[in-house]
């Protein structure tokens, strides 16, 4: 996964807006977008100052997949869950995850129609 996918997920996890997360950097939600959708790299500057907003290392947030959450011991945890929450991790997951597909068929019915209407007006 890239880095700006990483910063998507991670915010997603912690349940962050762009807003909030852009206003903790310093930049717009526009250029936190762009980050996230890898149309422009994180700068070192940048990436330190979201290392503190997330609680994070840099290294954490350029390598983090979502299986550290699930293999922590309590200690460096990446979202400060020790093994007793674990559950309510994977919950979230499960939310965020049926909340994209429902997103990814929304955007499959609007497509549909879309396509439907321009037939019947060709």
């Amino acid at each position: 996964m890239s880095t700006g996918n990483n910063i998507k997920t991670i915010r997603l996890l912690k349940n962050f807006t762009q807003k909030h997360v852009a206003s903790q950097l310093g930049i717009s939600e526009r250029w936190l977008s762009e980050i996230e959708n890898e149309k422009v790299e994180i700068s070192n500057e940048y990436l330190q100052r979201l290392s503190t907003a997330f609680n994070m290392s840099a290294d954490e947030i350029m390598h983090f997949h979502e299986k550290q959450i699930f293999n922590n011991t309590g200690n460096n945890s990446i979202f400060g869950y020790n093994n007793n929450y674990q559950n309510e991790s994977v919950e979230k997951i499960e939310l965020l995850y049926n909340k994209l597909l429902a997103e990814k068929d929304k955007t499959i019915k609007l497509m549909q129609e879309i396509i439907d209407n321009y037939k019947k007006n060709k």
